[in-house]
């Protein structure tokens, strides 16, 4: 258990799994764009973008439930997200 403070979401892969993710460390970056906001963008390897209505979140450290803090990267070293994964 991480005793960093965070934020909880759900990510949903499209087999229907549902897996709890900690987000600790992220950025966030202001733009206008037309991408539909809780729209997940990653390059598989180095970053997860979610967009918002105004911007998007890119994700620095997370926490999946019962796994240890990582970098985005260790992450998707491990996980398969793609776009079509839901946020919820």
């Amino acid at each position: 258990m991480s005793l960093k403070p965070g934020a909880f979401t759900e990510l949903i892969s499209t087999e229907g799994t549902i897996y709890t993710l900690k987000i600790l460390s992220s950025d966030y970056v202001e733009n206008a764009s037309a991408i539909l906001p809780g729209t997940i963008e990653t390059d598989k390897r180095k970053f997860i973008k979610i967009y918002t209505r105004d911007g998007f979140i890119n994700l620095k450290e997370v926490q999946v439930s019962g796994k240890k803090v990582m970098k985005v990267e260790e992450l998707l070293r491990g996980f398969k997200l793609n776009s079509e994964w839901k946020l919820r």
